[in-house]
């Protein structure tokens, strides 16, 4: 490596990507959950769900039973019962019309199917967002997550919490979601009107 090649590898000032999207989230949640135990039992603990004893999984982009598609789905076991979490990764959209609503039912699906013994929906986003919405009563922030990735002081997971900054930075230059009520019982509605025709 060349003197002027060093001098820009090592200059933190520089940033890795120019921008990261919710795909990106999913890809760097979904090596973590599938390779990571510390990260996984953290993960479980943070959210107060059922001890992890084993994890049993994790997948990318799940659409199961005709009611739209899971994010990111990890799957685990607390002593003999299977747990499954479905998250919804959100940097800076909206959610889509009855989102949560479907969540929920993918969840009791499995559950009713035999899949597993508890189904858990869960919004990973940044704290801004998570703070702003009303649906998702169970989040772990991006800022968490980076912090987390951050304290295991490796170059691995350091890298991986800058990426997570560099897309919590994204979403406050811009977009801010809002929930308006009026706005969501209007679509709501119009969703069981049209579904009734």
């Amino acid at each position: 490596m060349t003197e002027a090649n060093n001098k820009i590898a090592m200059d933190q000032n520089i940033i890795p990507v120019e921008a990261i999207r919710e795909r990106d989230i999913d890809l760097i949640l979904l090596e973590e959950l599938a390779t990571e135990p510390t990260f996984c039992r953290w993960f479980v603990e943070r959210l107060e769900l059922p001890p992890l004893s084993e994890t049993d999984g994790a997948w990318r982009s799940i659409s199961d039973f005709g009611v739209g598609e899971t994010d990111v789905l990890f799957s685990y076991f607390s002593g003999n019962q299977k747990i499954m979490v479905l998250i919804e990764n959100k940097l800076d959209a909206d959610f889509q019309e009855e989102q949560f609503n479907r969540y929920l039912q993918r969840a009791d699906e499995y559950k009713n199917r035999g899949a597993c013994s508890e189904g858990h929906v869960v919004l990973i986003a940044p704290k801004n967002y998570c703070e702003n919405q009303n649906d998702f009563n169970s989040y772990i922030t991006y800022e968490e997550i980076s912090q987390r990735l951050e304290s295991t002081s490796s170059q691995r997971g350091i890298f991986r919490s800058q990426l997570l900054k560099i897309a919590i930075e994204k979403m406050r230059r811009g977009y801010q979601p809002v929930n308006s009520e009026p706005v969501q019982k209007f679509w709501i509605d119009y969703w069981s009107f049209r579904k009734n025709l």
